[in-house]
């Protein structure tokens, strides 16, 4: 196999890593430019050359520690192209230069690294042209860095295909470019499909249901630790948020989730006690999906208890029993049917409460040894540990009365919980300003 030259430019202190190797007619290759090791930075020269066969990649090496340059991520022709990258800034500065140039062949991508984790810019995303009858790729720039207490470093893209992504993570409102779509979708944190060992994991849900038939959800990976307030690379595997992906709401295998790369901030500590914000700035790997959400509302496993709907601990109560009794003396079941940690978004035009344990908690309600009987079966929602109001769950074959706000067990669907209003005209106690202002401080109330 041929052997590649050495690394980029050695810069103050600092130690180039090893070039990559370059391929051969018939076979891709991948030619990379060194990694700066040294704290106070340096710089990294060309990424190198690939050429010859399907192409291969052409990286830029990595910025310091504290600062450094990265130079021309490479370029990349012949064959069927191969994607050239700028490398990535360094933790807490630096900037990265050109992406590199695709040509020759069908083309390929040429993008610019990321900047630093608290500063630096992201220079050309790089320029792709076709070669003999070939197509060019895309260009486009990379992630910036947070700056100084500032919004970041920018990004200038350029290439047929190209755009700066601060350009659009800009304004107060959340925007999605969803396959061609865009659109303003409310944005609620929401339970994670994330589970493994050495990491955790919490969601943001875009309420898409209206205009797109389903909710999206951001499962974002973050790894075990404390990781205070700043701003981060995510997707990138390089800092302490691993990656983030889009699935539809209540489904994680089909269709299968898009990886997304971009930046995240956040105001306060995944393992504290108190709420606290985070904002997104993201795009698929294939460019088809933009999400910006400038900040929601994220919550603490602790504060899962602010809302919850509870049955009574004696299931063969009636509604109209216990309306008999004063809300305070009725003796819930210990565990809630339904509590915040579990909920994606409560929706106050309607009451429907959108929850991926909607299709757990519908069984529950209509099974043999727990289901709600032809009376009704009574449930009770507590606020911060008060009692709001009382309600009923009921059957669609039942011809008793229910008594408060109505949860028809046969219309609970694999997502939504729906609370109907009262029958009996009058004061509808499902809006109640406490229910309202839990809703809201948690980052669950969408219009």
């Amino acid at each position: 196999m041929p052997s590649g030259g050495a690394g980029g430019v050695v810069g103050g202190n600092s130690l180039a890593g090893n070039g990559g190797a370059t391929g051969s007619d018939g076979a891709a290759g991948v030619a990379a430019g060194g990694t700066i090791s040294a704290g106070s930075g340096g710089s990294v020269g060309l990424g190198g050359t690939t050429s010859g066969g399907s192409g291969g990649v052409a990286r830029g090496g990595n910025g310091g520690t504290t600062g450094g340059t990265v130079g021309l991520g490479g370029t990349t022709s012949g064959g069927s192209g191969g994607t050239a990258r700028g490398g990535s800034g360094g933790t807490t500065g630096g900037s990265v230069g050109l992406g590199g140039t695709t040509s020759g062949g069908s083309g390929g991508t040429a993008r610019g690294g990321s900047g630093g984790t608290t500063g630096g810019s992201v220079g050309l995303g790089g320029a792709t042209s076709g070669g003999s009858g070939g197509v060019g790729g895309a260009g486009r720039g990379g992630t910036a860095g947070g700056g100084s207490g500032g919004l970041g470093g920018s990004i200038v893209a350029t290439g047929d295909a190209g755009w700066a992504l601060s350009d659009y993570c800009s304004g107060d409102a959340n925007k999605l470019d969803y396959l061609g779509q865009d659109l303003s979708p409310p944005a609620t944190n929401c339970p994670s499909a994330v589970g493994m060992d050495c990491c955790d994991g919490f969601g943001v849900n875009l309420h898409t249901l209206a205009p797109l038939g389903f909710d999206l959800a951001l499962d974002i990976v973050v790894q075990v630790g404390n990781v205070p307030p700043g701003r981060y690379s995510i997707g990138l595997g390089t800092s302490s948020f691993r990656s983030v992906s889009m699935r539809r709401a209540g489904s994680t295998t089909a269709p299968t989730p898009v990886a997304m790369a971009g930046t995240l901030t956040t105001s306060g500590s995944f393992y504290g006690s108190a709420a606290w914000d985070v904002g997104l700035c993201l795009e698929s790997q294939d460019g088809s999906t933009r999400v910006y959400v400038p900040h929601v509302t994220m919550i603490p496993f602790g504060m899962r208890s602010r809302f919850q709907i509870f049955r009574l601990a004696d299931q063969s109560i009636t509604p109209t029993q216990a309306q008999a009794t004063s809300l305070d003396s009725l003796v819930l079941a210990d565990v809630p049917v339904l509590d915040l940690g579990a909920i994606d978004y409560v929706e106050q035009s309607t009451d429907n409460i959108g929850t991926s344990s909607a299709s757990t908690i519908g069984s529950s309600l209509r099974g043999p040894s727990s289901g709600v009987p032809l009376s009704g079966s009574p449930f009770v929602v507590k606020v911060d540990g008060a009692p709001i109001y009382l309600g009923t769950f009921f059957r669609l074959v039942s011809s008793m009365m229910p008594v408060g706000p109505i949860i028809i067990v046969d219309n609970i669907t694999s997502n939504i919980v729906p609370i109907s209003a009262p029958v009996k005209p009058g004061n509808d106690p499902r809006f109640d300003p406490r229910i309202v202002a839990a809703l809201s401080e948690t980052g669950k109330l969408v219009p």
